[in-house]
């Protein structure tokens, strides 16, 4: 595929919002409840995407490009998109438990209404934006991404741990506290030869 032609892909920020547009069209009462919303901004941190959306008229989304105070801030961290996409539960308070809500009370409980009721199938949708290979792709990439930068996070926690532990003695290392333990025992087993002793 050349140049010329991956430019014209859309974003993945052009997709998102044809996908919630597409789910919102689908479903009369998601539509006329986003109307009721009109005008306000909506900013949604998506793991690493970052997305700043404008309710229209007609009930659907439009990206903003220039940046404004949103109305209200939802956010998914990695791990928690991830169980949101696959989740089967879709109660109240599993939902809950995964989206960080703040800002306009009113637009945080629409938003919430429809991660709740709004159903999804990714694969279905974007397939139908970019093709099934692609969405396929797209997708496992996405869920292998998560994993990588967890364990990329572990790891580099890790080995800071150990760095701060070993050159500057800020943190106690497995080998130091092996040892204390050890000589924690010998002092014990010699205070209770001195009382036998004394």
């Amino acid at each position: 595929m050349s140049v010329n032609k991956l430019s014209m892909l859309p974003s993945v920020n052009q997709v998102l919002v044809g996908i919630l547009n597409k789910m919102l069209s689908k479903e009369a009462w998601a539509q006329k409840l986003v109307q009721e919303q009109a005008g306000k901004t909506i900013c949604l941190n998506l793991a690493t995407i970052s997305l700043l959306l404008m309710i229209q008229a007609d009930g659907s989304f439009s990206e903003l490009k220039e940046p404004v105070q949103p109305n209200v801030t939802l956010t998914l961290k990695a791990e928690q998109l991830k169980q949101f996409i696959t989740m089967s539960d879709r109660s109240p308070d599993k939902i809950a438990s995964l989206l960080h809500l703040e800002g306009d009370a009113g637009l945080a409980q629409m938003l919430s209404t429809l991660a709740k009721d709004l159903r999804w199938d990714i694969r279905h949708d974007l397939s139908q934006k970019i093709g099934a290979i692609p969405a396929e792709l797209m997708i496992t990439g996405f869920m292998k991404s998560i994993d990588f930068a967890k364990d990329m996070t572990k790891r580099a926690a890790q080995t800071s741990a150990e760095y701060l532990a070993y050159e500057y003695q800020i943190m106690a290392n497995q080998a130091g506290l092996k040892m204390l333990s050890q000589d924690i025992l010998d002092l014990k087993k010699r205070i209770e030869r001195l009382e036998v002793k004394g």
